[in-house]
């Protein structure tokens, strides 16, 4: 349930904010947001968002669910802990970004492609080809940076998501699709 209401919050915001970030990405290029494409092609690197979204949700909820029950089940006190929450929230997350960071640089590479990449850069296979070609670290480039914003991320919305959906009126509702809700719901807020 968690792993669905994951999977469609991701896509329902990453689908249409896409464009923005693609902005993002080239004004923050050395080439600047004219030299790196302008306003053109704006949902360039939009199929590895994509590609990444099933794997990576599954990680993050399978882990954080796993590491969530083991530390209840371990440790007196950790059922409903903020402290419980942070942490499966941040083993899920370091997870993740196995996936997340090397589908986030092919994203990057294909929003804003370097000069040399003569057009190649702007496909799929064309951006994993240039950078694999530079070795396999290229893809976790970035790696520690964002590793360290989603731990700080994780230690604050795991325990406001958990929160929320304990004070949410229809939070006991045995129907999985009703927790369904409650759960995309509270995550959207959190």
């Amino acid at each position: 349930t968690n792993f669905a209401a994951g999977l469609v919050a991701g896509i329902a915001v990453d689908v249409p904010l896409h464009p923005l970030d693609t902005v993002k990405t080239r004004l923050q290029t050395q080439e600047g947001l004219r030299r790196s494409g302008g306003l053109r092609g704006l949902w360039g690197g939009l199929s590895p968002v994509l590609l990444r979204s099933l794997p990576c949700s599954a990680i993050f909820f399978a882990t954080y669910d796993r590491a969530r029950r083991g530390l209840e089940r371990e440790l007196p006190g950790a059922r409903g802990a903020v402290w419980c929450d942070a942490t499966a929230g941040a083993t899920a997350n370091l997870a993740a970004c196995v996936v997340r960071v090397p589908c986030e640089v092919v994203k990057q590479r294909m929003q804003a492609p370097a000069a040399s990449a003569c057009g190649v850069g702007r496909t799929l296979t064309g951006t994993v080809l240039r950078l694999g070609a530079g070795g396999f670290g290229n893809f976790y480039t970035g790696f520690r940076a964002t590793l360290g914003r989603e731990l700080a991320f994780a230690a604050v919305q795991m325990p406001l998501f958990e929160q929320l959906k304990r004070w949410h009126p229809l939070h006991i509702d045995a129907c999985d699709s009703t927790r369904g809700m409650v759960g995309a719901f509270c995550g959207g807020a959190a």
